[in-house]
């Protein structure tokens, strides 16, 4: 199954979850007066769905319901082991990117389908 197959079916499973996840596209195009300009978020490392998870914090921080920063990268079960150097540092990008999430309180994590969320 494509990737961008896998995207759609993840995104769906985390709606049901009661999470909101948008596509972040990644990558720089040239301007009309030849200037690159990157767009998506994370620089080289962002992950393929970014958003949030709602979670409700526990009666000692009054019961509130909080938005937790979430992101997940969708991988195939071809791309999941990296080949080649280039295909190699990006993977490490973007493990870079998830263990930022994960160390600051965020929800982080690389997955091959929806039964991984």
């Amino acid at each position: 199954m494509r990737e961008t197959n896998i995207v759609q079916l993840v995104r769906l499973k985390c709606s049901q979850l009661g999470k909101v996840m948008w596509r972040n596209n990644r990558g720089k195009l040239e301007d009309k007066f030849g200037r690159w300009v990157e767009f998506g978020i994370g620089g080289d490392g962002g992950s393929d769905l970014i958003g949030y998870s709602r979670v409700t914090v526990t009666p000692d921080m009054v019961g509130q319901t909080i938005a937790v920063f979430t992101a997940y990268e969708v991988k195939t079960l071809e791309t999941i082991i990296p080949k080649g150097e280039k295909q190699k540092k990006h993977y490490a990008e973007q493990q870079r990117f998830l263990n930022a999430i994960i160390r600051s309180g965020g929800i982080a994590k690389m997955i091959c389908s929806p039964d991984e969320l």
